[in-house]
């Protein structure tokens, strides 16, 4: 009797599986018929927006993944750097000091004049911007420069800056243990998009300070030594109007938008989820942008998920962002609250780049509203359901 009724047991899951495998009963399957008692397959355009902004959360970049000098459509960038491991004192005379950068790559191949400042006031590379902790936005520095060069930089090469004897002064006070608060790299003219990438500490291209030392008439040693911490901070460019969302870089914004999804029954099943964003306007030096969805997890503070649920690449020649968000969706119709939607550049605080999109009251027409489409599946009524994600039956 045990026997039969393992055998019927397992003649049932056996039927109810082979059920669920057929095209016309798999939930994520299309082309599906409209018989009674299949799966259905629905699509909602979502075009009202519950809510919208555009947030600021920095006002002038910090510790990135790369130094930036020069400027980009208004905005100047300047770099800072802080060398600790120096040697404890002046055994040897000091004969020559030189500042060297790896660079990355650049918005343009016009040459740009650089120059290093000595900086008057500490600052952490975590919490510096444009306007933190100087008493002047921008920096405090000494007005002469010690070292200073004209380069027409490429993507593999380096740049070198000779210091002059006030440079060295400076570096012999260092060794001496007087105060030490670093360099700043700026543009001697910022007019223009000229924007210079360098490679930033904890590279395999740290920027160097290399010292050399006269050991005897006829012959000397250099030093290298890398840099403990750097940092870029970027002029704010011209703020971002109330009617439109945003994401940019460097000078940091993020956009919430908040659907009305109430249409998406619970317990469906999301086959895509497609979030459309017209583009009002798009600047990058590198003619590249990577934005990302996050799901809002509280309402109040928008707290968002620590890891995107979908990612879309821009450039100059796309007028439509599209993010695939379906893990998004499917949160929501699995009964998470549904609190909008987080958009950031993935990076942050490594360009001076900036995506503006329209909203519902800044759009020219239609066509251009923002929208989430939704293409769901929804069990049939009165029948055995096969739930498959996971692999389970309910």
């Amino acid at each position: 009797m045990r026997k039969l009724v393992l055998l019927l047991s397992a003649a049932w899951l056996m039927t109810a599986f082979a059920g669920c495998s057929e095209k016309e009963m798999n939930p994520v399957g299309f082309n599906l018929v409209d018989h009674e008692g299949h799966w259905q397959v629905h699509q909602a355009v979502i075009r009202e927006i519950l809510a919208d902004s555009c947030i600021a959360i920095s006002t002038g970049a910090g510790k990135g993944f790369y130094l930036l000098v020069g400027s980009w459509k208004g905005q100047e960038a300047r770099s800072l750097l802080f060398f600790e491991d120096l040697p404890d004192s002046l055994e040897l005379s000091l004969t020559g000091a030189k500042l060297i950068l790896n660079a990355y790559s650049e918005s343009n191949e016009d040459s740009i004049l650089i120059s290093a400042h000595a900086l008057q006031t500490g600052w952490n590379d975590s919490t510096v911007t444009w306007e933190y902790p100087w008493g002047e936005a921008g920096g405090d520095f000494e007005t002469e420069p010690i070292a200073q060069g004209s380069y027409a930089i490429i993507k593999g090469s380096q740049m070198q800056l000779d210091f002059t004897a006030a440079g060295l002064e400076l570096v012999e006070d260092w060794l001496e243990g007087q105060l030490n608060n670093g360099l700043l790299l700026k543009t001697v003219d910022p007019a223009g998009d000229n924007l210079k990438y360098f490679y930033s500490t904890n590279t395999p291209f740290d920027p160097e300070l290399e010292l050399t030392f006269a050991t005897s008439d006829t012959s000397d040693t250099t030093i290298s030594v890398d840099s403990d911490r750097d940092a870029f901070i970027a002029q704010p460019g011209e703020p971002v109007t109330g009617d439109l969302l945003c994401v940019s870089d460097g000078v940091v914004h993020r956009s919430w938008i908040h659907f009305d999804t109430s249409a998406i029954p619970d317990s469906a099943f999301i086959n895509h989820a497609i979030l459309s964003l017209s583009i009002s306007e798009f600047n990058s030096p590198l003619d590249k942008m990577t934005v990302g969805a996050y799901l809002v997890t509280e309402m109040e503070t928008l707290t968002f998920s620590s890891s995107y649920s979908g990612t879309a690449s821009l450039n100059s020649d796309k007028n439509l962002m599209e993010i695939n968000v379906a893990s998004l969706a499917q949160s929501w119709a699995d009964g998470t609250l549904n609190a909008g939607i987080m958009l950031k550049i993935y990076s942050e605080y490594s360009d001076l780049s900036r995506a503006l999109f329209y909203t519902s009251t800044s759009a020219p027409d239609s066509t251009h509203l923002p929208t989430l489409t939704v293409t769901y599946t929804t069990p049939p009524r009165g029948k055995l359901a096969c739930h498959t994600r996971g692999g389970q039956v309910p």
